[in-house]
């Protein structure tokens, strides 16, 4: 049985596209999708590899997930895509959904079904539609700089969340682990100071 992928898509001029945002909130008649014939095989490829994989696979738009994803290069795959205008907008009717060979579904349809889906699943499809928020509907190009760095803002919000998170629960499972982190921290502290210490005595200022 051939794969399933979501996500990948013809536009109407028969191209391959990777589908970003399947609605511009707002603007639920256009997409941003990426044409991949204009990318190079080193972006195609790992593009591609990024779509295919299970975690992207689980979310309704993939932004979320190419937010935390790298091209080879080490460029962040999401803003490569924004800065290098490879990210357009495109009416939805346009794209055909093609997640598996013979089976091809309309983007406005799909996206008619997909509003019927779980709440949880919803909330996940929303969060990635925030990078577009902002970008006018009558906007033929690619996202706007202000709505990239709100999405930027927005992970590194997550992540801070998340680390204060694991941080408690390992003191909760290992109390002694964290004094020994203190610990730790206070001897790397004292040793940094003990070598600015070793630097060239402050010059004594003489008061006659």
């Amino acid at each position: 049985m051939a794969k399933f992928i979501k996500h990948v898509g013809i536009n109407g001029q028969g191209n391959k596209v990777v589908v970003v945002f399947r609605e511009v909130p707002g603007d639920p008649e256009h997409a941003l999708v990426v044409p991949t014939g204009m990318l190079t095989a080193l972006y195609h490829d790992d593009l591609i590899r990024a779509i295919e994989t299970s975690g992207c696979q689980d979310m309704l738009d993939p932004s979320d997930w190419l937010f935390r994803q790298q091209f080879t290069d080490g460029t962040n795959m999401l803003n490569t895509i924004h800065q290098r205008g490879w990210m357009v907008k495109v009416p939805t009717k346009s794209i055909m959904m093609t997640p598996q060979s013979g089976v091809e579904i309309n983007l406005v349809e799909l996206n008619k079904q997909l509003k019927g889906i779980a709440n949880t699943q919803a909330a996940t499809g929303t969060r990635s539609a925030d990078i577009a928020q902002n970008l006018p509907s009558n906007s033929p190009g690619v996202i706007t700089d202000e709505s990239l760095a709100a999405k930027f803002r927005q992970q590194a919000n997550t992540f801070e969340v998340e680390v204060r998170r694991l941080r408690e629960e390992a003191e909760k499972l290992d109390p002694k682990g964290a004094v020994a982190v203190v610990q730790e921290n206070q001897t790397s502290l004292t040793a940094t100071e003990n070598k600015r210490g070793r630097g060239r005595p402050t010059k004594v200022k003489m008061v006659a």
